[in-house]
């Protein structure tokens, strides 16, 4: 049985949409799903057209409740659902200082049998509170919708970021099984840049397949189905079959995916090094080569002494550029006091930019993110 978190702190990703498409598309191969909604907008519960949930999963967190007894049909072929309501927007304060709060899920999981479900699939809120925590520290593995936009890449880092942090105390076993591009508008030059980008920067932890935006995949929520089922021909219904053919390829492959935590430094070679296999940061943490400025090929540096340049003595960024930097400092631990801080992120300018990942500091027992976006004059 494999258990995938679909998460991501920003909203409009495809988070929702990816997990209850996946679901369907993964029931139409045979696989029997279990759908867990974790979101209070309950929109995956509204889209298989579950209009009677009660008060859905609350139960779980908040009465000791077994997570099977919460479980109801669909009418997409092998999908079944525990679902969501707004009950579930009060569960933080609740579980404010419950001892163990974080881990709930976790200790669900082990009560269901190994051969019940094939998946069991978790959408997560579009926040990072103690529902996507308890997600992260029940599953094996984390599937990432990212919208194809610039600033989506900036949210991309402080989650993997958390993962980190959720691997170093809950969940060791955590692993990326890849990170999934949406809603693509391939006739633009901005969304095929930021796939690009992505594929660059990720390597091989990125799907071969996007998510094309399309107007079906718009409308089937309306209808409470899935969009195989709303219209089974649709550019939709294509692209999330194809996810599911990729989903079902990593079966029985213990190397979904590694993240930094994971990473070992080689020896003699002070702050470590690419990791070997699928990685995170793919080629992230590499400066850029000599010569080159680290906003991409194409991009010259700026001359020492002039605007915005080396030795120029400016304060902040020059007209139409911008930075982005996730470090520690920001806001708190989303696992309590104590835990690397996730960081927050401040922005300037307009236009196309380009994500960057700092390499860690090896005098640091904690990796700080460095996200920096280099951005054109409009």
């Amino acid at each position: 049985m494999r258990t995938l978190a679909i998460a991501n702190q920003k909203g409009g990703s495809g988070k929702t949409t990816t997990c209850v498409n996946l679901a369907a598309a993964l029931g139409e191969q045979n696989r029997r799903v279990l759908m867990v909604d974790l979101d209070p907008q309950h929109s995956a519960t509204s889209w298989f057209g579950i209009r009677d949930a009660g008060k859905g999963v609350l139960g779980v967190f908040v009465d000791g409740g077994n997570l099977m007894d919460f479980v109801q049909e669909s009418e997409a072929p092998g999908v079944e659902v525990a679902p969501s309501s707004a009950w579930l927007v009060g569960v933080e304060k609740i579980l404010a200082g419950e001892l163990g709060a974080e881990t709930i899920l976790k200790r669900q999981l082990a009560k269901v049998p190994a051969d019940r479900w094939d998946y069991i699939l978790f959408d997560c809120p579009p926040t990072l509170g103690i529902l996507t925590i308890n997600a992260l520290a029940a599953v094996k593995e984390l599937l990432v919708p990212v919208e194809a936009h610039v600033m989506a890449l900036a949210g991309l880092a402080q989650l993997l970021h958390t993962v980190e942090v959720v691997q170093e105390r809950l969940n060791p076993d955590l692993r990326i099984s890849g990170v999934l591009a949406c809603r693509v508008d391939s006739r633009t030059r901005h969304a095929r840049e930021v796939v690009d980008m992505l594929r660059e920067r990720q390597g091989g932890l990125v799907y071969k397949t996007v998510i094309r935006e399309n107007i079906r995949l718009a409308e089937c929520p309306s209808f409470g189905q899935p969009i195989t089922r709303y219209d089974p021909k649709s550019h939709g219904a294509e692209d999330y079959r194809a996810l599911a053919q990729e989903v079902i390829r990593q079966e029985g492959r213990d190397e979904y995916g590694q993240t930094p935590h994971h990473w070992e430094k080689p020896a003699g070679r002070p702050g470590g090094g690419e990791p070997p296999g699928r990685s995170v940061a793919g080629s992230c943490g590499q400066p850029a080569p000599q010569g080159q400025s680290a906003h991409g090929p194409g991009r010259r540096k700026r001359p020492a002494g002039s605007p915005g340049g080396p030795g120029s003595g400016e304060s902040g960024p020059s007209r139409g550029s911008g930075q982005i930097e996730e470090a520690g400092g920001g806001p708190e631990d989303p696992l309590g006091p104590g835990g690397a801080p996730l960081g927050h992120a401040a922005a300037t300018g307009r236009g196309r930019g380009q994500v960057l990942n700092q390499a860690p500091d090896s005098s640091s027992p904690r990796r700080v993110w460095s996200v920096s976006i280099a951005l054109a004059s409009s």
